[in-house]
């Protein structure tokens, strides 16, 4: 193997651990893979761009599915430990864990509800959010919406996620 077929793999493999949480991803990582351009880094405001597209152009079922690889929000501290890093502090950033016994129930029956009707979990941008009443509420309104409305939403929500995420890493 080449010197320079080693300095690019090494740069792609880079580019991956770094990225790959960027958006939740099963272990074929198919964003980060499809993001990678030109064997280098981009500016996060570019990377960003370049993955929304690489999401906006999948097929619906990769869209579901990506969708599917976000955890339900919850407000029980053992699932919060079961969370990533980024999605535990998220979630403790609005106060989750800090629901009334009857907050927690209807946290619980909203997710259930949302989730048989849209076949994915609710996704919320909570970073962008000032408490879990205003979560809830959202949850109440959005449990409305029809499939495909609820399916932009839900992908518009990621991708504010994912651009905390990209901003986190410049810092």
């Amino acid at each position: 193997m080449g010197a320079s077929l080693k300095i690019f793999l090494q740069v792609y493999a880079d580019f991956i651990n770094k990225y790959s949480s960027i958006y939740y991803e099963s272990d074929t990582h198919w964003i980060t893979t499809a993001s990678f351009k030109d064997g280098c880094f981009q500016p996060s405001e570019e990377l960003s761009r370049i993955m929304k597209a690489v999401v906006e152009n999948a097929s619906r079922d990769q869209q579901v599915s990506l969708l599917n690889a976000y955890p339900d929000l919850s407000y029980k501290v053992r699932d919060l430990k079961a969370l990533s890093k980024n999605s535990r502090n998220e979630q403790l950033g609005v106060g989750l864990d800090q629901c009334s016994p009857e907050e927690g129930l209807e946290l619980d029956d909203l997710n259930t509800r949302y989730k048989e009707k849209f076949g994915f979990p609710f996704i919320i941008a909570v970073r962008g959010v000032r408490n879990r009443y205003d979560i809830l509420n959202a949850m109440r309104q959005r449990i409305k919406n029809d499939q495909e409305m609820e399916l932009r939403t839900a992908l518009e929500q990621i991708h504010k996620i994912a651009g905390f995420r990209l901003s986190d890493l410049d810092t």
